[in-house]
């Protein structure tokens, strides 16, 4: 009766309806009977509600979407993040909505929420994928999706918890006539689908018209709004799933998130969280001695085994980027080597390594490599593999992944070690190139040059060797270091030891002593363990500070061995 009843509506209104989508692909408008073989819709749904650790990450994977629609050459993307405002003004704003413009024709919302489907292209990184149903699953038991495309075409749709069942998904979809009689077409919706008319109660709090009102609001804007194509998400009542601070904290978290996290977005994109602008370039502002290596990745073949594992025939390219951050330099916990790769293909940072010293082979005691020491590499054509979600790379996908990942490691500890060497020996010790490390900590460089464009420091005519299972350079005192012009903010260098003045030698005045009547033979007197009165009558003094000053300079000696290659 159901079905019947949208099957008139169609034919009696201006609405198109695109059928609610199941997982096994068949429509409501089919009169083919639905397949035996269903899959569980509430477990479906349950299993999207985990695959993200936290809402900044769900959010962070619809933004992804939101940059393959928008972020192309020549054109002005804009991507916005506000709360979703309650009716008229009162209540709660618990919900986030994400809003994007399109450069180009957006696909049938039929097809951008069939399950398992997606219209995206090898180029794209995440449009009209599974996540987009992951991450609204994860975020809000009601999802409202709304697209306008060229000529005022909207469409709308809504993945909505309550209409799950063990028979199947169900991901209803309208697409509207005319734009111009919006307010007639989505109300005629309310009144003659039951689907819809459930979705709206929920929206409105229990009431459906308070729901059908919010939702007007929100295609009205679209409406009056300059950009042709748009596409929104509107997330309600945000699920806190254990976030302390509400939908405020969410927001201001994802605000210090995005520009930490996306490596390449250029001059023209812009981006605001509650209507604040937000700059990116994140790293080209916070690192000083900013220097860049390209290095090719052999996926393969050992680096140990292989004959050409100096350069490989075969493999691909990486981009390595060190600096020292300030602002981590003097936080005891969280000074170490920290390394972050960035995936061309998902097109932001999918691992943070705090502390990297273990995984890139090097000294991980102490303050070695520590200071701020940060590692970022990028993964030019995309050639790490990802996790469905872009949170990890997965290495485990691939059948050498192993030594795929012990050659990556291996080459960025190899330059890592090359790197901070240099600074160190220029400085003498940890303790003071730390300390001029942090004496940076509140410059900032604004404008700076991007990582993509600038021509940074680097190492040139560099050789490399294989000692005791790692990869280190054999030549770093004799290479080149060139000097980039991009790289502004650098470490001063240091001032040059004072020479130790010591005091003229004056002769002590002569002391008159009266002659002894008789001289007896000295005899020998302990004064303390440092002195010792000998049979001469001369008093003999050891220095505790000059006894083994030999052993000493050998230790320092065996020291500074560690760093030498």
């Amino acid at each position: 009766a159901l079905f019947a009843g949208l099957l008139n509506t169609m034919n009696s209104s201006h609405v198109l309806f695109s059928s609610p989508v199941r997982i096994d692909g068949s429509s409501n408008e089919s009169r083919t009977p639905m397949s035996t073989s269903h899959i569980d819709g509430k477990g479906l749904w349950a299993s999207w509600t985990r695959n993200f650790i936290s809402p900044e990450l769900a959010l962070l994977d619809l933004f992804d979407n939101a940059i393959d629609a928008t972020l192309h050459d020549e054109f002005d993307g804009k991507i916005q993040v506000y709360r979703d405002p309650p009716l008229n003004g009162e209540g709660r704003c618990d919900g986030i909505v994400l809003r994007n413009n399109c450069s180009r024709p957006i696909p049938k919302l039929s097809t951008v929420l069939t399950v398992f489907g997606s219209e995206k292209r090898a180029d794209q990184i995440g449009e009209n994928g599974v996540g987009v149903k992951q991450a609204c699953a994860a975020l809000s038991d009601l999802s409202l999706i709304l697209t306008k495309d060229k000529g005022k075409k909207f469409s709308i749709g809504f993945l909505f918890k309550d209409l799950q069942s063990a028979n199947g998904c169900l991901i209803p979809s309208f697409t509207f006539k005319n734009g111009d009689q919006l307010v007639e077409e989505v109300k005629n919706i309310s009144e003659n689908n039951a689907q819809f008319e459930l979705a709206m109660r929920h929206y409105g709090g229990d009431n459906v018209n308070d729901g059908v009102d919010r939702l007007l609001a929100h295609l009205q804007d679209m409406y009056a709004s300059e950009d042709e194509r748009e596409f929104i998400v509107v997330l309600h009542r945000i699920i806190q799933r254990g976030h302390g601070g509400g939908v405020k904290a969410i927001m201001e978290n994802l605000a210090k998130l995005l520009p930490k996290t996306y490596l390449h977005i250029p001059e023209n994109f812009q981006v605001f969280v509650n209507e604040q602008p937000l700059k990116f370039k994140y790293w080209e502002q916070r690192l000083l001695e900013l220097h860049k290596f390209t290095l090719k990745i052999d996926p393969h073949h050992s680096f140990k085994i292989a004959e050409d594992w100096h350069y490989p025939n075969h493999g691909h390219y990486v981009c390595l980027y060190l600096g020292f951050d300030p602002a981590r330099a003097g936080i005891a916990n969280d000074n170490k080597t920290s390394l972050l790769i960035y995936s061309r293909q998902s097109g932001r940072l999918v691992r943070q390594i705090e502390d990297a010293r273990g995984q890139l082979g090097l000294t991980s005691g102490g303050t070695d490599f520590a200071q701020g020491l940060t590692v970022i590499l990028d993964d030019l054509n995309g050639n790490l593999p990802l996790t469905p979600t872009k949170q990890d790379i997965a290495f485990g996908q691939q059948a050498s992944g192993k030594v795929h990942e012990r050659n990556l490691m291996s080459w960025i500890g190899a330059f890592t070690h090359l790197y901070y060497q240099h600074f160190l020996e220029i400085y003498g010790s940890k303790g003071d190139l730390g300390k001029e490390v942090l004496s940076h900590e509140h410059n900032t460089l604004y404008p700076p040059v991007a990582l993509n464009d600038g021509k940074f420091s680097s190492f040139e005519e560099l050789v490399f060797k294989i000692a005791k299972g790692k990869i280190r350079c054999s030549n770093r005192r004799k290479a080149k270091w060139a000097m980039g012009k991009d790289t502004v903010r650098k470490l001063r260098k240091p001032a040059p030891a004072l020479p130790v003045k010591k005091a003229p030698m004056t002769s002590p005045k002569p002391v008159k002593r009266k002659a002894m009547k008789t001289v007896g033979k000295a005899t020998k007197k302990h004064t303390g363990p440092d002195r010792e009165v000998k049979s001469n009558g001369f008093i003999d003094l050891h220095d505790d500070d000059s006894i083994g000053i030999s052993d000493i300079k050998e230790r320092s000696f065996e020291e500074s061995n560690d760093f030498k290659l």
